[in-house]
This record gives structure tokens, sequence and C-alpha cells, in this order.
């Protein structure tokens, strides 16, 4: 479970589906149990979890520190320690790696990041951001180690990414704005991403080779963002 500087770890009875408390990571002082003190500013305002498919990776998005952090996880005993993570923002160094993407002044993919999905063969990971973009990630599947490769925004202030043709100065009215959600289609070849700020599910496509995406529309319950508003969607 994952708070606003913390992460909780349960453990679950599969018989009565019954939790009961482990423990916890912070990123806070703290020198006593519950909690663990990372030593580092890895867990801030987080949005967005998941976990791999075998269990050991935890991925987590800090929205207000602007970094995808990584987890190790230990299945047997329940216990979490911080791995690595990924940022634009500099003064996160060295915990964090700045990414290849990474722009003065921009709106990357990193830049408040809300929401993950992982692609069913285990080799691509997305994050969104709120300010309208999607950055991508190669999944190693044997380490869980993530790199950022590439981006794709709905702010024209992204030069590090792939701007979209409905592209405005701050994503509002794109069909991208305020992106929170995002899922990866069974077949591996589509991404949708939830767009609470404009009221629109957007639609990519992935190549299942090597994660990369391209995008294809939007659809929204705004008229102001359709066809017969400023054709966004």
């Amino acid at each position: 479970v994952v708070q606003e500087f913390a992460i909780s770890t349960f453990q679950r009875d599969p018989g009565s589906g019954a939790l009961s408390f482990e423990g916890c990571l912070t990123a806070l002082p703290s020198d006593s149990p519950p909690c663990v003190d990372t030593k580092k500013n890895v867990i801030d305002d987080p949005r967005g979890s998941l976990i791999a498919p075998d269990g050991r990776s935890l991925y987590v998005a800090n929205q207000h520190g602007g970094s995808v952090a990584t987890f190790s996880l230990d299945p047997a005993a329940g216990g979490t320690r911080f791995r690595n993570c990924i940022t634009e923002n500099k003064r996160l160094q060295p915990a964090c790696t700045v990414a290849r993407t990474a722009k003065r002044h921009s709106y990357g993919g990193l830049d408040a990041p809300t929401g993950l999905a992982l692609s069913p063969d285990g080799r691509s990971l997305y994050a969104t951001s709120q300010f309208g973009s999607v950055e991508v990630f190669n999944r190693n599947r044997r380490s869980g180690n993530l790199t950022a490769t590439s981006c794709i925004a709905a702010s024209r202030d992204t030069p590090g990414c792939t701007i979209i043709p409905a592209a405005k100065r701050l994503a509002d009215g794109t069909g991208l704005s305020g992106a929170r959600g995002a899922v990866v289609s069974r077949d591996g070849r589509r991404l949708y991403v939830a767009a609470g700020a404009d009221s629109s599910l957007a639609a990519f496509r992935r190549n299942p080779a090597n994660g990369k995406l391209s995008y294809l529309g939007c659809m929204t319950a705004d008229a102001k963002f359709g066809p017969r508003g400023n054709g966004a969607c």
C-alpha cells in the first residue's frame, strides 16, 4: 500500500483474505519500528504503483517527486527495499538516474507522473503525467530494472518528446491533459490513457517488438474538445 511518503507491507491470508501489517518503508526520518527510513527522497506523493508478474519488483510513480522508483520485493519474507529510480529532476541525483528524455523547462513524461502500465510481455513500462505526456521505459525482465527511452506529449513545451498534432503550450484541451490511468491491451498492440482534465480516452499504437508508441487519437465526453469544438478528439 502506497501513502504520501511511505510504502506499507501487509501479509495476506490466502484462505480468508485477511491482512496483517508487517512494516513500512518511508522517505521521512524514522529511527524506530515499524518504518524503515530509505535515507533518500524516493517516496514523494505516490499516485500509481504496480508489481511485476514475478513478484520481485514494485514500481511507484511519485507525482510530487517527479520520478518512477523501483523497489525490490522478497515474495517469501515480504521485505521491501529501494533499488533505483528515474527522474527528470537533477536535484534527485545521485539517488535517481536522470532520464535521457529530460530537457530544461519542459513538461516531460516524468514531470508529475500519475499512473503506470506494464505490457503483457513484461518488456515495457509506461508512465502517464498529469501534464499530458506518456514516458516509455524498456524493462529488463530478468532484473526488473527500467530504462527511459522516449515519450509522447501534448504540450509544445516538451522538446524531449514526440508532440501530438493537437498539442498546446500546456496540454489543456488536447485529449491528454490530466492523464491519470493507462492500460496495455491483451495483445500488446494498443495503449489506452484516461485523461481526467479533458474527460477523454486517448489511444496509442504500440510496437510489440520495441514498445514504442504512436498516437492514434482520442474520444471525449466534452463537446469543447470534439469535432464540433477544437477538434482535438
